[in-house]
């Protein structure tokens, strides 16, 4: 009777437009109050949440990403790109998805490279005769690409809720996100004629075309990325170290090298990255709410116990939870399904025998997919955003990306556990 309250009130706060992090923590202290346990244990189990070491990588490399954006890292970055692959045909495109793979080595957040590549590549694609809406839907698509190179935010999140390791799970979404890169650039050397609308304009005149000159302007920019990998993985440091090794050298580059960061302007971004890092981790301290409310009332397992006598074959379940959750990604803001959904599973993981570092890469994978597919679709929004094209206008050039990219890459995923569990088992 509880329970059926506590989900009613969820849902009817959803419905009218509460904020997610608040219907969940308003359903949460409901069923704590109605369950009759200490109501002084609310306070400490969203403190609990968050008084956790590996969380504190979240505002550090989200802060990372903001300093690369507004330091000039990102661009010199896409200049770097552009002299290898810009004067081909389709270039453009291929620049957009190899600078969001690695401008996602560095911030974590799909929003993030959204924002910081489709801001610079959408006009320069459009000044070249690519129609806008194409670009911006490309930008979306790759901006997912964020969440899958390491590290990523969604991913510390796993590992924290499932208590998984980090370190394993950065390892387990490489060559996904390197096979999803390269579907996305054969899907768009088939599509992009179609919405190129001038052929004969085809260089980036605006952008340095020597190689030489390119690389060693964005030299700092493409260092980074193995400095933070490469002390994870050498033993140097923490992917919380990482995190913070990351903003001081995102920081010494903006202000004194590239000098894009000013006075004037890291106040600004100091102030965007923090709020930010606030509201993830408020969602993530009421959501702890309810999730404990659930474990108390034994939901997961119960759950756990219906999912392996409904489907007592591994494959069958990975088939259906891949279904369920790209129902939920198009619904539910990533991050927030991550906190919810994982603590119901893991125990019906452990009895199939199903790897929770491998789960994660193909949970992962789903919510990106999420980030695309309307409704919900934080990734399209932003790009909405930034290019001022309608949702509406980018579903045509965006479902080539979606369908043959994103979702077959997601079931190569999760039928081949070697792509993902070949990294961790090298590195241990």
């Amino acid at each position: 009777m509880v329970l059926t309250i506590v989900l009613s009130v969820l849902l009817v706060l959803l419905v009218l437009g509460t904020a997610v992090g608040f219907s969940f923590g308003i359903a949460g202290t409901i069923g704590v109050f109605l369950s009759g346990i200490n109501s002084s244990t609310i306070a400490s189990i969203a403190f609990q949440s968050l008084d956790s070491f590996p969380l504190m990588a979240i505002p550090f490399f989200i802060l990372a990403g903001d300093l690369m954006k507004e330091g000039g890292l990102s661009e010199r970055l896409i200049h770097w790109i552009n002299s290898f692959v810009g004067k081909i045909r389709g270039g453009l495109g291929v620049v957009m998805v190899v600078a969001c793979t690695f401008f996602g080595a560095i911030s974590g957040s799909s929003v993030a490279t959204v924002a910081a590549i489709g801001s610079i590549m959408i006009p320069i694609m459009e000044k070249y005769g690519y129609e806008r809406r194409y670009s911006s839907a490309l930008a979306a698509a790759s901006g997912f690409l964020g969440i899958l190179i390491p590290p990523s935010i969604p991913l510390i999140i796993y590992g924290i809720t499932a208590n998984v390791s980090i370190g394993d799970l950065f390892l387990s979404t490489v060559f996904p996100g390197l096979l999803l890169a390269i579907f996305y650039i054969i899907v768009n050397f088939v599509f992009f004629k179609k919405y190129h609308t001038d052929p004969a304009n085809n260089e980036m005149d605006i952008m340095s075309s020597n190689m030489g000159k390119s690389t060693i302007s964005a030299l700092p920019a493409i260092i980074l990325p193995i400095i933070i990998l490469g002390g994870i993985y050498g033993g140097a440091f923490t992917p919380t170290e990482a995190a913070a090794v990351a903003v001081i050298y995102s920081f010494v580059v903006g202000f004194f090298i590239y000098r894009g960061l000013s006075k004037k302007n890291i106040k600004r971004v100091l102030l965007d990255s923090a709020l930010t890092s606030s509201v993830l981790l408020i969602l993530m301290a009421l959501v702890s709410v309810l999730g404990r409310y659930l474990t108390l009332e034994n939901v997961p397992l119960t759950i756990s116990g219906f999912l392996t006598d409904a489907f007592d074959n591994k494959y069958m379940f990975l088939l259906v939870i891949n279904l369920l959750f790209l129902l939920i990604g198009m619904f539910m803001e990533t991050n927030t399904a991550i906190l919810l959904f994982t603590p119901l599973l893991i125990p019906a993981l452990k009895q199939l025998g199903i790897d929770p570092v491998h789960f994660g890469a193909i949970l992962v994978l789903n919510l990106g997919i999420g980030s695309i597919t309307p409704p919900f679709a934080a990734n399209l929004f932003v790009a909405n955003r930034i290019s001022g094209v309608p949702v509406t206008k980018m579903l045509a050039p965006l479902l080539p990306f979606l369908f043959l990219a994103g979702i077959p890459v997601l079931f190569i995923v999760t039928y081949i556990p070697w792509l993902s569990m070949w990294l961790p088992s090298l590195f241990k």
